[in-house]
């Protein structure tokens, strides 16, 4: 119920200020009413562990691949995964590169993930890359690029 007044107030808000919404420009959290449900559901860590929690995310991906919100949250929990056993990061990445590619906009924070990953994995371009793109999203671009 919580998700929908955030939604409709985005909306009119959008509206009002001339702002393309999320569906016009493709980006909309969710599409599919299944896949909003089963991210929902998802977001219970009291009852759900990790795996459980990301297999339902990948449900809803399933149903609605353009579920952008189901893909950051599954990059996110891959993530926090990978920092704790050294396993996910590829998958965790996969997820925020399909953000990234195709909204932009939508989670900039991910850019955060994929360098972080990249440095673990020590592919250093990659991750000075991504550290940069994190930067430029998180700051518009303001931050100087070295310490001298």
């Amino acid at each position: 119920m919580k998700t929908h007044r955030i939604a409709w107030g985005l909306a009119a808000a959008a509206l009002t200020m001339g702002i393309s919404t999320f569906a016009q420009d493709d980006c909309a959290p969710f599409v599919e009413s299944k896949a909003e449900k089963l991210y929902e559901k998802a977001q219970n860590k009291d009852k759900y562990d990790g795996p459980e929690r990301l297999a339902m995310l990948e449900g809803a991906i399933e149903i609605d691949p353009k579920c952008w919100a189901c893909h950051r949250e599954a990059a996110e929990l891959g993530f926090s995964q990978f920092k704790r056993t050294g396993r996910g990061g590829s998958e965790a990445v996969a997820h925020a590169r399909e953000v990234l590619e195709n909204c932009p906009d939508f989670a900039p924070e991910l850019h955060y993930i994929v360098g972080a990953v990249a440095y673990a994995d020590r592919d250093w371009p990659e991750a000075e890359e991504a550290f940069e793109a994190f930067l430029d999203a998180v700051s518009g671009g303001d931050l100087p690029r070295s310490i001298s």
